[in-house]
């Protein structure tokens, strides 16, 4: 039985990817093929609370997340990798003939990815952000396929594994309709109350919540509700303190499901969000008038550089936590209409979005987008059927095939015509005949394309006679050197002369 091992988790945006192409999975399954799908995370995960019952099989390992600044549990951290790797080998080790390892990242992901390679399992990744994060550059070099989602991390990764495939979202954006029947089979209670008259302004701060937006929207929070109704996600920490202040233009929730969160994102009129991977690829495909606020403290500005992705194809408007500061959440949304409002033309269209040839277009980002999920598991899938785990890739062997030899008994039966390009096999008791492009037993046809077995030693070229040539050989260079003598030579009329140099005249005095 083949097998499929994911891997990733850490926080809620490596786990969404997983998620689109799990079910991708699931829908592309064949009815005469049983593939296992395998997931290897946390012991107490938030991967676990969402695959464990999705998978075949589920394993927790040890997880260490590296700091990157000074810190003494960063020698605890080494521990913990080594150990969860030693846990990885044992995991894998039965499936290491027929399976392959896809992760999307994250500290939980680099302990599989190692011992993946250690067993000549395939490692697959997916990028999310525009910046590589640490496990998923550490994974990449002994990767097989590198997939992600912006273009500008392509610099990160080496250019013949990586292809910019997109980031795959959720099945539920493509149509309207399966997002309707979804949420009335697992309809909650507020999905009711956004259905008001006032424009819905939809707050996140990912998946854990922040605690930097949720201090802000409590600053700004009677200005924000004159005009809007707020529905804002707080976390599941912080969902005690934020139900105090509910009210009819305002809702606090912990976790929105994947299902929820498509419906609410269509409704709504404005989005203050975090600039996550996902976050920004789906306001992108729905082209959402959105407040990006990035985190600071993200590795290498991971962030900004998404939010600065979505600028290229959406309206919307960066701000920086001080710049928060100092301006009010209502002054900011104000500034953001009104950049919505000077734009001339739309986005949407490839004619109205004014950019080079060679940049990609609204529409073709968006289709990336569609097509994601559907991209990865085909390339799954398609090397599961090619036992790549079984072959080790090596450079192409562009030489000439070599040539099986015959045993002795059959030589002369099978032995073949030689043509120009073309060899037959031979008896390699015999020598092989050398020819040079003066021999002239090349010319002779019919010694040229004879069997093997009945060739002659070649004819020898005929003495010239007295018919071809009126005088003896010997005389022959003579009379040559004679009509040479008598040759005139008339110069070539359009042959440049040469032009003597002046020669310089001295004054006397």
């Amino acid at each position: 039985m083949k097998t499929i091992i994911l891997s990733g988790g850490g926080s809620g945006g490596h786990v969404t990817p997983l998620l689109s192409v799990l079910k991708e999975i699931k829908f592309r399954q064949y009815k005469n093929k049983v593939i296992e799908i395998v997931y290897i995370g946390r012991k107490h995960g938030i991967e676990r609370s969402i695959f464990e019952q999705q998978v075949d099989t589920y394993f927790g390992i040890a997880a260490g997340k590296w700091r990157r600044y000074f810190s003494v549990k960063n020698l605890l951290t080494l521990f913990i990798i080594f150990q969860a790797v030693i846990q990885s080998l044992k995991l894998l080790y039965p499936y290491r003939k027929s399976a392959l390892l896809f992760h999307t990242g994250g500290y939980v992901a680099l302990a599989p990815s190692i011992a993946a390679f250690m067993l000549n399992i395939p490692v697959y990744i997916h990028e999310q952000t525009s910046r590589a994060g640490l496990a998923n550059r550490i994974s990449a070099l002994f990767a097989h396929k590198i997939f992600i989602s912006f273009k500008n991390s392509r610099k990160y990764f080496s250019a013949h594994k990586t292809s910019w495939i997109g980031y795959p979202i959720s099945k539920f954006f493509y149509s309207s309709s399966k997002t309707q029947r979804a949420i009335e089979e697992n309809g909650q209670s507020y999905l009711g109350r956004v259905r008001t008259k006032k424009p819905l302004l939809l707050i996140t701060g990912g998946g854990n919540g922040s605690a930097f937006i949720n201090e802000l929207v409590i600053r700004n929070l009677d200005a924000l509700t004159k005009k809007y109704f707020v529905l804002h996600q707080v976390g599941r920490a912080h969902l005690d303190k934020f139900m105090a202040y509910s009210s009819d233009s305002y809702l606090a929730v912990g976790l929105v499901s994947p299902i929820e969160w498509v419906y609410l994102l269509r409704k709504a009129a404005v989005v203050i969000a975090r600039s996550g991977a996902g976050t920004v690829s789906e306001c992108i495909y729905l082209n959402k008038k959105v407040l990006f606020i990035p985190l600071e403290i993200a590795q290498r500005k991971e962030q900004y550089y998404n939010a600065l992705e979505a600028k290229q194809y959406i309206r919307c408007l960066i701000a920086s936590e001080k710049e928060v500061r100092k301006k009010s959440l209502p002054e900011l949304i104000t500034q953001l209409l009104d950049i919505y409002a000077k734009t001339k033309y739309s986005y949407q269209t490839r004619s109205s979005a004014r950019k080079p040839a060679a940049s990609v277009t609204y529409d073709d980002f968006r289709m990336k987008l569609t097509t994601a999920a559907s991209k990865i598991v085909h390339i799954l899938f398609a090397d599961l059927d090619n036992d790549l785990p079984v072959k080790k890739h090596s450079a192409p062997n562009r030489g000439r095939k070599r040539i099986q030899k015959q045993s002795t008994s059959n030589t002369a039966t099978a032995a073949s015509s030689r043509s120009f390009k073309k060899y037959s096999a031979r008896d390699s008791s015999k020598p092989r005949r050398q020819y040079s492009s003066r021999d002239d037993s090349r010319r002779n046809e019919s010694y040229r394309f004879a069997p093997v077995s009945q060739r002659t030693a070649a004819p020898k070229p005929a003495e010239p006679t007295a018919q071809h040539h009126n005088t003896s050989p010997k005389a022959q260079p003579a009379k040559l050197t004679a009509k040479l003598d008598n040759i005139k030579y008339v110069d070539n009329p359009f042959r440049k002369t040469l032009k003597s140099p002046k020669k310089k005249v001295t004054k006397t005095s």
